[in-house]
C-alpha cells in the first residue's frame, strides 16, 4: 500500500547552537563534542517550532492530512513534535480533535545516528516522568533495554549508559530498514515523522540534510527493502 510520509527535522538544539557559534569563533577546531547530553531545543529552536506549528496547523496544512505522528525519543525531537502537532492550547481545550489523535508514538528506531553526546537520551522511565500521558510509549517498552534505548541490544558499551559508542553506517542502515518495515505495517496512509538530519538523509537518500524544522513530503510503497538499497522513498514535493 502506498503511503504519504512527511519527514520533519527538529528545531535548532543547544548542540546545533554551539556548533553554529563554534564555527564563528573557531572553537570547533579544538572541541568536537561539547558534551550536551540529549541536547534540548535552543531559544532559536523554540521560535522555529512556533513557526512550524503555524505552518502545520494552517488551513489545508499538514495537520489536516496526517493520520499518525511519530517522534524520535530524543528531547529535541519530542519538543518539536509536541510544540507543532500537540500545542499546549490544545491540551486545555478538550473539544479540539485531530485526525492523528492526542499524542504521538515514540519510536526508538528513528533516533539519530549515535555520534556525539547529544545523541544519548534519557531512559523510558524518565521520559514517562517528564512527559506523562502526552506520549505513547508502547514501542519504547518493547525494547530489550528500554532504559538505554540509544544502544542496540548487542551494542551496549562497557563504559555505561553515557558512554559514546559511535554507531556505524551499516548499523544505522539496519534501523532504517526496520523503520521502513514498521511504516509499511501501519494502517495509516499519511504519517508525520519528526526526527533527525543524518537519519532522514540516509532514509530518503537526499543530497543534503534537512534544515531545522524543514518539512519534506515523500511517498513510499509496501515492497520489501534491502538493507543496502537506499533510497527507499520517492520525493514527490519540495515542501518547507
Amino acid at each position: 500500500m502506498q503511503k504519504e510520509i512527511y519527514f520533519i527535522r527538529h528545531g535548532e538544539s543547544e548542540y546545533n547552537e554551539w556548533r553554529r557559534r563554534s564555527f564563528l569563533n573557531c572553537t570547533c577546531l579544538c572541541v568536537c563534542d561539547p558534551f550536551i547530553y540529549d541536547a534540548p531545543l535552543s531559544k532559536k529552536g523554540h521560535t522555529q517550532v512556533e513557526e512550524l506549528r503555524k505552518t502545520i496547523q494552517q488551513k489545508d496544512g499538514v495537520a489536516t492530512k496526517v493520520q499518525l505522528v511519530v517522534t524520535s525519543p530524543l528531547s529535541r525531537a519530542i519538543e518539536t513534535c509536541l510544540g507543532s502537532f500537540f500545542p499546549a492550547e490544545n491540551l486545555k481545550n478538550n473539544s479540539i480533535t485531530t485526525s492523528y489523535g492526542h499524542r504521538p508514538i515514540v519510536c526508538p528506531l528513528i533516533r539519530e545516528r549515535l555520534d556525539k553526546s547529544g545523541d544519548i537520551g534519557i531512559s523510558t522511565s524518565e521520559l514517562k516522568e517528564k512527559y506523562g500521558e502526552r506520549l505513547d510509549y508502547v514501542d519504547m517498552e518493547q525494547q530489550e533495554y528500554p532504559e538505554i534505548w540509544w544502544y542496540d541490544a548487542d551494542g551496549v558499551p562497557e563504559g555505561g549508559e553515557k558512554a559514546i559508542r559511535r554507531e556505524s553506517i551499516q548499523e544505522t542502515k539496519v534501523r532504517v530498514q526496520k523503520f521502513y518495515a514498521w511504516l509499511s505495517r501501519r494502517p495509516e496512509k499519511c504519517i508525520a515523522v519528526v526526527g533527525h538530519s543524518a537519519y532522514i538523509k540516509m532514509l530518503t537518500s537526499m543530497s543534503r540534510k534537512l534544515n531545522n524544522c524543514e518539512i519534506k513530503r515523500y511517498e513510499i510503497d509496501g515492497e520489501a527493502l534491502n538493507v543496502n538499497d537506499i533510497p527507499i522513498a520517492t520525493d514527490v514535493a519540495d515542501d518547507k
